[in-house]
């Protein structure tokens, strides 16, 4: 049984999300508050398996409540708030997340509500997912403070190479740690595909976009990679190259349920078969398989693979598919990416 707190100002609010999260029986909730101060006293009481937090809340908002959360007693953390979904800059949302949340959730227009079926399945998959993470692997690992690598006389940059990383759960945590540490003169184009809700991707991109030394951007349709350029897809479509190396759109599925919209084994696919050997493939922390084949497949062409270690990662999933498909060339902690990323860029290998 997943034991779960719930902190929400609105009592309604709270009965509803209770009965929608204990729909299938097997999430409970342990406890619930009406405010951040009272729902931190129940959380340091109740240790429960996943927090489920409001942003706007009297005496400890959402964001200090999290703050408090990781830093004394680290836990699964998801925001339900309306605001996550009414910020333009998603500014919000991304200040939950840099504080260690591990996921967000938009509450639908006018609350949650138990006819709202749909939302209510995202809800209990969601919780199911962070109930098996590992959020202490967030703050156990110190950022870079500095990466230099000399480059080897005669080794030159891989013609034409191209980085694809994919990354679900915790992966804007990941994504920070390993694009910060990248200097200015990194010359590969890396492209990103993260699990993200479509309406988060643009607030997301410009929050990585200011704290990275790369220009960070979304790709547009028939634009070749530049090097030293970070690619996010457009947050309406899944991404993929052409044989002539163009970005390529692929709309999303009407019926998904706006979870994991975008294919990290459709992007990785694609990048393998225009550039066959000259890609480096890197599958980072996350729930299920996506990326795994995307990932053998670079393999299978002759390109270069990475797995996040199990140690590092906040949920091994994924890494562990691509892994027990033989799709990784690597197992690698996550402090040790950027410098794989920047030893296959200077001289086309990567430590094994």
């Amino acid at each position: 049984m997943i034991r779960v707190v719930l902190v929400d100002d609105s009592p309604v609010a709270l009965k509803i999300l209770q009965d929608i999260v204990e729909a299938d029986g097997d999430i409970v909730v342990a406890g619930s508050a009406a405010d951040g101060l009272i729902g931190w006293q129940k959380i340091r009481e109740i240790r429960p398996d996943v927090v489920c937090t409001d942003y706007h809340m009297p005496n400890m908002n959402g964001l200090a409540l999290v703050q408090a959360v990781m830093s004394q007693h680290p836990l699964p953390i998801l925001v339900i708030s309306v605001s996550v979904a009414e910020e333009a800059d998603n500014e919000l949302v991304m200040s939950v997340l840099q504080a260690g949340a591990l996921d967000i959730l938009a509450k639908p227009p006018g609350g949650p509500s138990s006819r709202n079926e749909r939302w209510g399945r995202q809800l209990r998959q969601k919780i199911r997912v962070l109930s098996g993470s590992q959020p202490m692997k967030l703050i156990q690992y110190s950022p870079y403070t500095g990466l230099k690598m000399e480059e080897p006389p005669g080794k030159k940059s891989p013609s034409g190479g191209v980085i694809v990383i994919g990354a679900s759960t915790g992966g804007p945590q990941a994504l920070t740690r390993i694009l910060k540490a990248l200097p200015e003169d990194f010359s590969c184009p890396v492209v990103v595909v993260q699990h993200i809700g479509a309406s988060f991707l643009p607030g997301l991109v410009t929050w990585l976009g200011k704290g990275i030394a790369l220009p960070v951007i979304h790709a547009r349709a028939g634009d070749r990679l530049r090097p030293g350029t970070i690619y996010f897809p457009p947050a309406t479509a899944n991404l993929s190259v052409t044989e002539a190396g163009q970005f390529f759109f692929h709309p999303h599925d009407p019926g998904q349920d706006g979870v994991n919209l975008f294919s990290i084994d459709l992007t990785c696919t694609s990048l393998a078969h225009c550039f066959q050997a000259s890609v480096l493939g890197i599958l980072l922390t996350g729930m299920g398989s996506d990326g795994a084949r995307g990932l053998l497949e670079i393999r299978r062409r002759g390109g270069a693979t990475i797995a996040q270690d199990e140690a590092s990662s906040v949920i091994f999933g994924m890494p562990r598919q691509a892994i027990e498909l033989g799709a990784a060339r690597a197992v690698l902690p996550l402090n040790d990416m950027a410098g794989a990323m920047l030893s296959w860029c200077r001289t086309g290998r990567i430590p094994c």
